[in-house]
This record gives C-alpha cells, structure tokens and sequence, in this order.
C-alpha cells in the first residue's frame, strides 16, 4: 500500500506490477506496468519532494533489475527519480546502494534480500 492509502500495487510471477486504486467498492486496475525481464521481488512507493501522494514506484526482479514507474505505469529513468521521497526501502537495487552489492559476486552469492 501506498502510506497515503489510495493505491496497493502487486509485483507477479507474469514479470509485470498491478497498481490498483483503493475504494470503498474494491480494487480497480489503474495501471499494469510491463518491462521486467523476470518475476517481481519487491516493490517501494514514492511521492515528489513535498507531496503526500505517492506519484512513483520502483521495482526489483529476481535477477536484480531495478526499474521506476509513475503510478500510471509509465517507465522512468533513474536520473528523473533523483529527488524522490521513497517511502519505504524494500527494494535492494537502488540507486543509492549502487556498488554496494559487488564485493559478493567474487563468492558465487547473490544478493537477495
């Protein structure tokens, strides 16, 4: 969910993230979001600077991309989402963790969580 409550976005096997609206007479699809080359792992919203409502998402795959959405399912590039306040850290390949993984790859791990 979205800390404002409106939306709840679901990440599937099918490789695409369902962002839906939260009403009082259920849950109807706002966006579909296709790009990912695999299953979604985890996703985060995220509002412009100032803003309560969530305008963005990130997503992770479970081969490690990391991919930004607006909540119309719109791709973004990494660069437009310098200034995003995101609200929560589920998501393990950010931008702001970029190299931090690297120093595993050398003992045949990968990064899952």
């Amino acid at each position: 969910y979205s800390n404002d409550g409106k939306l709840v976005a679901f990440g599937s096997a099918d490789t695409s993230i369902y962002i839906h609206q939260c009403m009082e007479k259920g849950f109807p699809l706002l966006a579909k979001a296709r790009g990912h080359s695999s299953p979604i792992s985890c996703i985060d919203f995220g509002c412009d600077k100032g803003s309560d409502s969530a305008a963005f998402l990130r997503s992770n795959s479970i081969s490690g991309e990391a991919m930004f959405w607006t909540t119309r399912g719109k791709l973004q590039t990494p660069l437009s989402q310098r200034d995003t306040a995101w609200e929560s850290q589920s998501c393990i390949y950010t931008t702001s963790l970029e190299g931090a993984h690297s120093s595993y790859n050398d003992h045949n791990g990968k990064v899952t969580s």
